[in-house]
């Protein structure tokens, strides 16, 4: 069993003229949050604030709770946390994306953190969100008789549908001498209404997606794949599918916003996949570069040098700003040592914080 580590250094890069395009001024990015296990960023739909996941402020460490703060910078607006107020229970928000008045988002709790005792994807109002009934239950059953332990990357189709990765687990073994360990992979692209108790159902013919955006429209979707360079786009309705964009020796695709004709994705950096029978498994995610391309006008631009990298990456509104989690990276290296001797070692800080480019 293979597993293989991207990681982008030297001239895997494929640096971009950064002046030529015009995506984004030099100067960038300024730096929003300074908290603890911060994450997911959303915009509010008017591109005044932006909602995320985060260390507790007021709630009972170590929760991890709903915050909300200001795009242009500036004190936490709003917290919600301690869905489960007792004190050894730890609370779990991720995911959260705003459509309308309403709020999508994952949440799960468990005992001292160790095993989650509550867990799914819910929808409430934007103005109060609270975990009452689930849109889809963690773990489950899906028609197709799949079994899904966990979800990320949710995301909005239009007003009243929902997209998000389901996956699974499976037992591999790092090295022929080492003891089996289990990994959860994103193994399908599951889509419901936003209702309580909604059926969820794989969408056809994609298979270890990474992620996934809705596109112009709810029946259009760009989506990546476990190991995978390209960048796809797919039409619902009838399974009309394209590459968009191969970043090739830039390294692996995944990550991906799309907002007013624009994308965005994190590519290369450092992510394992495991090389099984199934198919690719992809783990472990410690962010990548932030690449951005307008569509329409084919500019495409590499933002981050190799000092940090970023993961889930997201557009305001009107596609002027990207705001993303930023890492701090160590790349060590013979400074003597010619261009194809491989890095000795890449430590990525496993504390982020979100950075901004542009102005909403």
């Amino acid at each position: 069993m293979l597993l293989t580590l991207a990681c982008s250094h030297g001239e895997p890069f494929e640096v971009e003229d950064h002046a030529s395009d015009g995506l984004f001024a030099a100067g960038d990015p300024a730096r929003l949050t300074f908290g603890e296990d911060v994450g997911e960023p959303s915009w509010l739909p008017d591109g005044s604030a932006i909602v995320y996941a985060g260390g507790a402020l007021t709630g009972t460490p170590p929760d991890r709770c709903l915050l909300v703060a200001p795009a242009s910078g500036g004190s936490i607006t709003s917290e919600v946390c301690n869905a489960a107020p007792l004190a050894d229970i730890v609370d779990t928000w991720a995911w959260p994306v705003v459509s309308g008045d309403r709020l999508a988002f994952y949440y799960q709790n468990s005992v001292r953190g160790i095993s989650p005792t509550i867990a799914g994807i819910y929808v409430a109002p934007l103005a109060a969100p609270a975990v009452s009934a689930p849109v889809r239950s963690i773990p489950f059953t899906a028609p197709d008789g799949r079994f899904y332990v966990a979800a990320s990357h949710v995301t909005w189709l239009g007003s009243g549908e929902l997209l998000f990765i389901g996956y699974s687990e499976q037992t591999v073994q790092p090295c022929p001498l080492c003891d089996p360990i289990r990994v959860e992979y994103p193994l399908a692209l599951l889509r419901g209404p936003a209702e309580p108790g909604a059926t969820f159902t794989a969408v056809p013919g994609i298979a270890f997606p990474t992620s996934a955006v809705a596109g112009a429209s709810a029946d259009e979707i760009y989506f990546t794949l476990a190991g995978d360079s390209r960048i796809y786009h797919r039409v619902l309705s009838t399974g009309a599918q394209t590459v968009v964009r191969d970043f090739a020796g830039a390294g692996i695709a995944r990550d991906l916003s799309f907002s007013a004709g624009r994308l965005a994705a994190v590519v290369g950096g450092k992510v394992k996949v495991w090389l099984e029978p199934a198919g690719p498994l992809q783990s472990s995610d410690e962010g990548g570069h932030l690449q951005v391309l307008d569509l329409a006008a084919g500019n495409q631009q590499r933002l981050t040098g190799d000092d940090r990298w970023f993961r889930h990456p997201a557009w305001s509104p009107a596609g002027t700003a990207l705001v993303g989690e930023g890492h701090a990276v160590n790349i060590d290296q013979d400074p003597n040592a010619p261009p194809e001797q491989p890095v000795l070692d890449t430590v990525v800080t496993p504390r982020g914080d979100l950075w901004i480019y542009g102005a909403p």
